[in-house]
């Protein structure tokens, strides 16, 4: 049987099964999400029946904003990503630099139209002990409040693309 290429060995060569690897640093994960997120969204929608396709995908920006210790709204946030993508000791947070923030936008457009909405995301990713998962996420239309979508069509195709190469339990040790 052919060898399964692994997160934790990149120097076994990939099997015809799986060729796909997980970037190793944020910044080139978020491109590679970018990259795909065009496709695993525009699926997303069909199967769950929204009739709308992603037209365009914007390149990814990884600058954060503050989450400090003492901010109110940043200890919440915290609060709130531990308690998402911890929910017990095998998956904790695996360093104090998370969550990584990804901001990425989207123009969208209804299936058989010409109108596009512009669309932007916040995402919050950790990188736990089985690889990169999405703690939440959020969108803002116009002034209003950021929105959480963290269980909405945005992050079900986050976690999909996370799951297709970044899950280490998904490859043989």
């Amino acid at each position: 049987m052919p060898a399964i290429a692994s997160a934790d060995n990149p120097n076994r060569p990939p099997s015809y099964i799986n060729k796909r690897v997980c970037p190793s640093n944020f910044p080139d994960l978020s491109k590679a999400i970018a990259k795909d997120l065009q496709g695993y969204l525009t699926r997303t929608y069909t199967r769950l029946g929204f009739k709308s396709q992603v037209v365009a995908v914007g390149a990814p920006e990884v600058e954060p904003l503050s989450l400090a210790a003492g901010d109110s709204q940043g200890d919440a946030y915290r609060r709130a990503i531990a308690a998402n993508s911890a929910p017990d000791a095998s998956k904790a947070i695996a360093t104090a630099d998370d969550p990584k923030q990804l901001f990425i936008s989207l123009l969208e457009r209804p299936a058989g139209k010409l109108d596009t909405t512009k669309k932007a995301y916040w995402l919050f990713l950790t990188n736990t002990r089985r690889g990169w998962r999405l703690a939440m996420a959020f969108t803002r239309i116009g002034n209003s409040p950021p929105q959480d979508v963290s269980d909405g069509a945005i992050a079900d195709a986050v976690r999909t693309w996370l799951r297709d190469y970044c899950d280490r339990n998904t490859f043989l040790p």
